[in-house]
């Protein structure tokens, strides 16, 4: 106990700043810590996710008395701080709570973006030592668990009718989603991908095309390219399965796996596909339109170099990538609007950040962020992003989200480029995020913290 409150608190702060610089000891890029039990005499550095020595520390003040809790459980720290700071006739709850948003603690690092269905938050996470993972199952509203389950699944592709589909090493599982219990798995030769359908579950890569059933994994029919021609990427349209790897683009009847057309040449994984067409770019610097029932070409554009990749917008706009220049073209004829030199932002559909009137492209140094009239090209605006933006630029609706390298996470208006909020998470990296989902904003790191917060203020509790 120290002489007097004064002292103490220069105390406090002393100690507080000495965990801080034990941190930076470690890899310069600052401290883990919990941001809703910091300040007022409350302070929590979290167990450190890459070094497994050191444990956590929460620091509390009180008057002449400072008290200090070690622990390798973040949740703990998130639990006791305040309590013990109650307990010493302090406040006893951590900084306020604010709108609509929560956050909740878990004792892993969070290794998979989550996914929100049916009112309920899935997320997954790593023990420290990177061994083990923890399926969580969190209330959308409230963020309260509903059941927490060690499992085998290193992350989740997809959330549907019940069940939770996600692949480990050489294998994909479903999961009961009310149980966290394990339904089926798959075993597979390699570390290939994997995406639902209407009626199954589509392995893909190195093995060709595997479809599943997704009630019981078992196989129903099998796809191989010749010379073993990995597929990169897998489109479920209609009664269609169209996939695009190094032996060009094929569409496969999605119940039978039989091939209704080949088109060499083209693909890769600059491929994208909608009701009116696939599209995709060839290695000599063609973008293509092909009818999807036959596989024959509506219209061919010359571009310059190879292609890269290939997205579909609102707006009747194709945007294809290529050395480093993003085009727009008409979707109906392939007639080219303009071109932009930079690559379009990307969300993890595999589309372009685009809205009916605007398109969003990185500039060359992915620094710049600039918004273009979709049907002309003009500037509208342009935004410089975080010094280090360590997350991809995620537009929706009316709002752009992008994190930076000191675990903040910026919030901006995607009409008129102009700063809305900024929310720091504490973490020294975001590891997943920014998923917006419902009425939140979702985004955690490897403080081991999950925040949703409320798209209004950036807030959570």
């Amino acid at each position: 106990m120290a002489r007097s409150s004064a002292e103490a608190r220069a105390l406090f702060d002393a100690a507080v700043s000495e965990l801080r610089r034990d941190c930076d000891d470690i890899d310069d890029v600052g401290c883990d810590y919990d941001p809703v039990a910091d300040g007022d005499g409350l302070f929590s550095a979290m167990p450190d996710v890459y070094s497994v020595g050191r444990r956590g520390n929460t620091l509390v003040n009180v008057g002449p008395v400072i008290a200090e809790l070690n622990t390798d459980s973040p949740s703990v720290l998130r639990l006791l701080g305040p309590r013990i700071r109650a307990n010493l006739g302090g406040s006893g709850r951590g900084r306020p709570v604010h709108g609509s948003g929560w956050s909740h603690v878990t004792d892993s690092w969070l290794s998979d973006a989550p996914v929100v269905d049916g009112g309920v938050v899935y997320v997954m996470g790593a023990d420290r030592e990177g061994g083990r993972y923890t399926f969580y199952a969190l209330e959308e509203a409230t963020g309260r668990p509903r059941w927490t389950v060690p499992t085998s699944v290193w992350s989740f592709f997809a959330v549907a009718d019940g069940v939770v589909y996600g692949t480990a090493e050489e294998r994909t599982c479903a999961i009961d989603a009310t149980t966290g219990r394990e339904r089926w798995r798959y075993q597979m030769p390699s570390n290939d991908d994997a995406v639902l359908g209407r009626d199954h579950v589509y392995v893909f890569g190195e093995n060709g095309v595997v479809a599943l059933d997704k009630a019981t994994g078992r196989q129903r029919w099998r796809y191989q390219e010749r010379g073993n021609e990995e597929i990169g990427t897998l489109s479920e349209v209609g009664g269609l399965l169209y996939a695009s790897g190094g032996g060009g683009v094929v569409a496969l009847d999605r119940m039978s796996g039989k091939v209704r057309w080949h088109r060499a040449r083209l693909g890769g994984r600059a491929m994208a596909v909608n009701k009116r067409a696939v599209y995709a770019g060839d290695g000599d610097g063609y973008a293509y339109a092909l009818d999807p029932a036959t596989g024959r070409t509506r219209w061919r554009t010359r571009l310059s170099g190879s292609i890269g990749s290939v997205v579909i917008a609102a707006g009747g706009t194709v945007y294809v990538t290529g050395e480093g220049r993003t085009y727009a073209l008409d979707a109906t004829m392939g007639k080219r609007r303009w071109s932009f030199l930079g690559e379009p932002v990307q969300e993890d559909s595999g589309r372009v950040a685009a809205t009916q009137d605007l398109a969003y492209i990185l500039g060359p140094d992915e620094r710049l962020l600039h918004a273009l009239d979709s049907a002309s090209g003009v500037q509208r605006w342009s935004r410089a992003l975080p010094d280090a933006p360590s997350t991809e630029v995620v537009i929706h609706g009316e709002a752009g989200y992008v994190g930076d390298e000191e675990g903040v996470l910026h919030a901006f208006d995607a009409v008129t480029g102009t700063d809305r909020w900024s929310f720091q998470t504490g973490a020294r990296h975001i590891m997943v995020g920014p998923v917006v989902a419902g009425d939140h904003i979702y985004v955690g790191g490897s403080n081991g913290i999950l925040f949703a917060l409320s798209p209004a203020d950036g807030t959570a509790g």
